[in-house]
């Protein structure tokens, strides 16, 4: 009901209007391409690849630890590993209302942040230290996402933005679906730790390699590190540039 109402106060004189660019093409082929030749769009993507695919098994991970192979808590502990990664999350959501530019130093580090959060919880041997580690990686985990998601939206021409938005989601959604088994497996095999230690060590070397590839241009115009988060963007990119 909140939605229909909101949709219904739209103003439609006050919406900005863009221009259509054909030259863009169609299709997830086309923003694939878009996407593929800005680094605002390019470097974050590509991190999204590791990071869901990896990263964001907490899922599996949580599970596994309420078992034998971790800290035998039970389902008790698992409800506990969820509630301590819903702080988490929450406390990164708040936290990222408070980011006033993002770029694609801010997106790199937070890769990198997370993946380390990750790798330290594979060497928690107290379930207490765990749960704080939990609440630690799932709001790094929250405030990369937002970060992510926000340049990739802002780096983005109007006209070809829900293709670039669709690519986007379908990177999330396969990597969590490919990984939950990917990492499910290696937990069977050698335990919570590795699982952890792989889960944070791939997109770790990930965001290393991307931190090398990218670092002589951060700063720079051009590159997607100064997107303004608060307010309407100040520069036109009608023309996909």
């Amino acid at each position: 009901m909140l939605s229909f109402t909101a949709l219904t106060r739209l103003r439609a004189a006050e919406i900005p209007r863009f221009v259509r660019v054909p030259e863009l093409g169609t299709g997830i082929t086309a923003a694939a391409r878009y996407a593929w030749r800005k680094p605002g769009i390019r470097w974050p993507l590509v991190l999204m690849v590791f990071v869901a695919t990896f990263g964001m098994t907490q899922n599996v991970l949580f599970a596994a630890a309420a078992r034998d192979v971790g800290f035998d808590t039970g389902p008790g502990g698992y409800s506990l590993y969820m509630a301590a990664g819903a702080f988490g999350a929450l406390l990164g959501a708040v936290l990222s209302t408070r980011r006033r530019t993002v770029g694609v130093p801010v997106v790199v580090t937070g890769a990198v942040l997370f993946a380390a959060a990750m790798i330290g919880t594979a060497f928690a041997r107290i379930d207490a230290v765990f749960v704080l580690s939990v609440v630690v990686l799932s709001l790094l985990r929250v405030m990369f996402a937002t970060s992510a998601e926000a340049l990739v939206q802002l780096s983005t021409n109007p006209a070809i933005r829900g293709r670039v938005s669709g690519l986007y989601l379908v990177i999330v959604a396969a990597g969590q679906t490919v990984g939950a088994v990917v990492v499910g497996g290696i937990v069977q095999t050698w335990g919570l730790s590795a699982g952890f230690l792989v889960a944070g060590g791939v997109p770790f070397v990930a965001g290393c390699v991307v931190v090398a590839l990218t670092v002589r241009t951060w700063g720079l115009r051009g590159s997607g590190s100064a997107c303004d988060v608060r307010g309407p963007r100040r520069r036109d990119d009608s023309r996909g540039r």
